[in-house]
């Protein structure tokens, strides 16, 4: 039998993690400045890149607190299930996430390799997962965090990075069909263009805006390859 698809793009933030990770931090560590830069951002006075440069240079906790905040996080139910069966039906799981490496390698138990060129893609080692996201860095003596995006250039107004045009390059490399996993706007570029689309929360109602087929879903258990 055919396989179907050759890769998963999935989201990060209230897609693998049960919230949305950036805004916890922020409402936890910080005061309500970053509120102001995300009414900026839908109003179109900054972009989604420059948005997330504030959202970072506001988080002034050490990696202990913000470890702290990380361990209230819930991973979505049916995760293994699905990095499972993509190891056995040779289907590449790739993260794509307009968040920061920091919490995510933190939170996701498997082993990441996060990528910063589009070639390396289909060099990863089995068993590893291929991650493109944001950088953040702790300065110890500035006791600050500092953003930086390796995909910059590929920004949109929706995403830093633009998944839409992630998704290109990563089809134009590996060929093959594409399943989409998302759950917000930040996921629609890429949903556009996806062979399949699963939301897990307000990507359907986008979806169905645009005249898209997705399929909800609350679990990764209901995703068959």
């Amino acid at each position: 039998m055919k396989q179907q698809f050759q890769t998963i793009l999935c989201d990060f933030d209230g897609t693998i993690s049960s919230d949305d990770v950036t805004d916890t931090l922020l409402t936890s560590l910080t005061d309500d400045k970053w509120i102001t830069y995300g009414e900026m951002y839908v109003k179109g006075k900054i972009s989604h890149a420059q948005m997330n440069k504030h959202f970072a240079s506001l988080l002034k906790a050490s990696p202990i607190k913000v470890n702290c905040v990380l361990d209230t996080i819930k991973l979505r139910n049916g995760l293994t299930k699905l990095i499972k069966d993509c190891k056995e039906k040779n289907v590449r799981f790739i993260i794509i996430s307009s968040g920061w490496d920091y919490y995510i390698k933190y939170l996701f138990h498997y082993p990441i390799f996060q990528i910063d060129d589009i070639e390396l893609v289909d060099s990863i080692p089995d068993g590893v997962i291929p991650l493109i996201s944001n950088k953040v860095k702790y300065d110890s003596k500035k006791k600050k965090w500092t953003l930086t995006l390796p995909w910059e250039n590929l920004s949109c107004s929706l995403s830093s990075p633009c998944k839409g045009q992630l998704l290109d390059l990563i089809r134009n490399k590996l060929g093959g069909k594409i399943m989409v996993i998302g759950n917000s706007e930040s996921d629609l570029r890429m949903a556009e263009k996806g062979d399949m689309v699963y939301s897990v929360g307000a990507l359907k109602q986008l979806c169905d805006k645009k005249g898209l087929q997705s399929n909800l879903i609350t679990s990764f258990s209901e995703i068959r390859l």
